[in-house]
């Protein structure tokens, strides 16, 4: 029986470690986006080009861990939202 038990928190524990793991990914990305692509394009490309894409990565780099984080807290679509949801388009419907 201890072995069921182990296999359990094994099973549990890997969401987390899974979920760790794709935010130092994301790092590691950023990173050498901040400080090694961006370098090189404010040498080919010109400063205000290089600011540009910088704001372009800075911007896909927060609505990843944003959507990714989001994702992770709430609890979308569970029967009891849906009953929740349909009363109030009805109330919304009726006015």
């Amino acid at each position: 029986m201890p072995i069921v038990y182990a296999v359990g928190f094994a099973f549990r524990s890997i969401g987390p470690l899974f979920c760790g793991a794709l935010y130092y990914l994301i790092y590691m990305h950023f990173e050498c986006y901040m400080f090694t692509i961006s370098a090189i394009l404010m040498k080919r490309v010109g400063t205000e080009f290089a600011l540009i894409w910088t704001g372009i990565g800075l911007t896909l780099c927060y609505n990843i861990c944003f959507n990714h984080l989001m994702a992770m807290l709430l609890k979308p679509g569970s029967p009891a939202d849906l009953v929740k949801i349909e009363n109030l388009r009805n109330e919304v419907k009726q006015r």
